[in-house]
Formats: structure tokens, sequence, C-alpha cells
């Protein structure tokens, strides 16, 4: 594990945290609330490389990335992710920032053939911060089981919790960007079933529901994770919503 963490002009908190693994060649993703979910697409000849970017910072006019003068994705607006664009392999200044503007951040980095990246705007807009991480890794299958993580960009929110319908609790006491000291996924193991969500900040009398899906299935072997994302309290496009994003 490489892991590169400092501060860029600008005001932007860089935590950047690389993660060795394998990639298989095709993934899916669901979208849960009112989105509708992008194609996904199947590699079958040369592997390339792929980045999905995530912009979860509410009031943000969007972002640009680029790798050199290869790769340039411009206008990646909140809650409106781009899964899996391909990019070129080889070694790159990689750079991104706020759209129209100057690069808040640059650094130098090898893109192998075959790997896979994700790359996630969150915070605040007046000081953004980013997580880029490996996203191609192996993991042991386990009969009857698959893999579910959550990452929680959920402004305000401190006792996140994630529960089927059964009320079973599968993630409890998350809160905003606990995520960001990783330097690793955390998976948890679950059933291979179908699963009713809910999204439910606080307990006891205080306990409420902030979104929900109706229903998904979990097949043996894949890896899940559960995005959430918006502002405690808000409604309308920056109320509380949580994604499923399946890889294979």
């Amino acid at each position: 594990v490489a892991t590169l963490t400092g501060q860029a002009p600008n005001r932007v908190s860089i935590n950047i945290m690389m993660i060795n693994g394998i990639q298989n060649l095709w993934r899916f993703c669901l979208m849960i609330g009112m989105v509708a979910g992008p194609a996904c697409s199947k590699q079958t000849s040369t592997p390339t490389t792929s980045i999905t970017l995530w912009n979860a910072v509410p009031n943000s006019t969007g972002y640009t990335v680029r790798l050199g003068d290869r790769f340039t994705s411009a206008g990646i607006l909140f809650n409106n992710p781009q899964y899996n664009v391909a990019v070129p392999p080889g070694t790159f200044t990689m750079s991104w920032g706020n759209t129209g503007q100057p690069a808040d951040t640059a650094f130098t980095t090898q893109i192998p053939a075959g790997k896979g990246f994700t790359l996630l705007f969150y915070d605040s807009a007046q000081r953004y911060k980013t997580w880029l991480v490996r996203t191609d890794w192996a993991q042991t299958p386990v009969a009857g089981k698959a893999f579910l993580q959550m990452l929680p960009m959920i402004m305000g929110g401190s006792n996140l919790s994630i529960e089927n319908d059964t009320g079973r609790v599968l993630f409890s006491g998350r809160r905003f960007a606990d995520f960001a000291n990783q330097n690793t996924m955390v998976f948890t193991q679950v059933d291979t079933t179908r699963l009713k969500l809910r999204l439910v900040q606080g307990t006891g009398a205080s306990r409420q529901v902030l979104d929900s899906f109706n229903s998904f299935g979990l097949q043996q072997g894949r890896s899940y994770t559960i995005f959430t994302s918006g502002v405690l309290g808000q409604a309308g496009n920056y109320r509380p919503r949580m994604w499923v994003y399946a890889h294979e």
C-alpha cells in the first residue's frame, strides 16, 4: 500500500490511497433512488484502464480531471457519477480542480493497464477533499457469501446505519467521511440473498429513515459498495440518498 497525504494549493486536502489487487474486466452498477443507472460495458479485448469519478460535494459547480494531455473529463457534477471511464495506461501528471479554473492538485502517477480507480470528491465546495483509491481487488470466495461496504458522504451524518427490511443492521455508527483515513477498502461478508435496504440516521426516538431501496440481489463472490451522499436535513437535490455500485 502506498499512501500520499499532503496539503495542496487553494485549500484542498488530499488523501490518496492506492490499493493493490486484481480486477475482473466487467462490473455493473445499480443506481438507487430517483436516478437511473448508466449502462456498464463488458471488455473482451486488450485490458484497459478505467476510472470512476464521483462528486459528492453538494454546492459544487463541477470538477475536471486530467491525465496529462491524453484524457480530460470535465463537468463532473454533484451526484452525477461517471462510471468506468476508459483512460490510457502509462505514466502521467494527474490533476484535478474546479471546472474552468486552474488545477488545485497535480502529481505524477503510473496508470497500469487492466486496473481500475475511483476518485471521490466530498465535503464542501469551499474546502473539498478527495479520495483516490485503486478499486481492483480480489476477494477470497466464500460459499453463499458476497462482500459489502459503505462509504458515508452525507454532510452532518454522525450516526448512520444501513439495515434491511427485517431490521438487521448491516452497518452502524458510521459518520461523514470516516473512510478517509483507511488505506484499504473494508468489506463485510453478507449472505447472498435479495436485500431491501434502509439508510437510517440516529437510533431510538431520534431514528430517521433517510432513504430506502426496494430490492436487489447479491451474488456469491461479488463485491458491492453502498455510496451515500447529500446533506442531513436538506430536501430536494441535496437530500440524503444512497446508491449501490456492484463490482465483478
